[in-house]
């Protein structure tokens, strides 16, 4: 059963093997946000992330950190944290090209990690090159989630556009008289579209408030104070 509206984190090291927003030994990068987010699981349960492969840091295999979240009116249900890993024969080729080579070699391959050894061969992401691209797909199963769990209400937001004046919203999941909240400012002038109610929000005036090239932030709270992400909207030039 695809699981809906839950929110899956990920997060890994950069080519020199530091992450974001955490202080080491080695580096101190608190206050920077990269290689780091989240995404909401879409009506089939998936959801997609672009990134770099991972860079290396001394005692652990190359691996994409990754959690998922459930909620429940504003409340965490669940949560399961794992890691993904990479087959090493692809690693070597990646890390010798730069900027990753200027590191040099890494000294933990997946045989020596230990949290690999717990597991890893089942977590490996298989890649298969897409011009200077890599895809990988990884379906993950979850044990222990009832129905009353699973939050297939939470609105999640997939895109905007701006016509005329008006701010057009789609979706999943818009409740009726569900509110939109353009950079943290209610909305008032907004419907759900007659004819999809649930995937289509209408702001009436909230267009003329976004200038071409301008990014704003854009929000959905259902009747039932659900939230969905914050979604980056920016205006096309004209």
């Amino acid at each position: 059963t695809p699981l809906v509206g839950a929110y899956v984190d990920i997060w890994h090291c950069d080519a020199e093997g530091s992450y974001s927003d955490v202080r080491d030994r080695s580096f101190d990068t608190r206050g920077q946000k990269y290689l780091r987010g989240y995404q909401i699981t879409d009506t089939n349960g998936s959801v997609e992330f672009q990134t770099i492969y991972p860079g290396w840091y001394s005692g652990r295999a190359v691996h994409i950190h990754f959690k998922i979240r459930l909620f429940a009116e504003n409340q965490k249900t669940y949560e399961f944290t794992s890691q993904l890993y990479f087959d090493d024969s692809l690693t070597d080729q990646v890390h010798s090209q730069s900027p990753y080579k200027a590191k040099g070699s890494r000294d933990t391959r997946n045989s020596r990690d230990g949290i690999f050894s717990n597991g890893g061969s089942q977590l490996m992401l298989n890649l298969t090159q897409d011009g200077q691209n890599y895809l990988g797909i990884f379906d993950i199963g979850l044990e222990g989630i009832t129905q009353s769990e699973t939050p297939a209400g939470v609105p999640q937001i997939t895109g905007a556009n701006v016509i005329d004046k008006q701010l057009i919203v789609t979706g999943v999941n818009f409740s009726n008289s569900a509110i939109l909240f353009l950079d943290g400012e209610r909305q008032t002038k907004t419907h759900n579209d007659i004819s999809n109610p649930t995937t289509v929000l209408i702001a009436k005036r909230s267009g003329k408030k976004i200038n071409p090239n301008q990014t704003v932030r854009l929000q959905i709270r259902n009747s039932d104070n659900t939230l969905s992400q914050e979604f980056l909207f920016t205006r096309p030039t004209e």
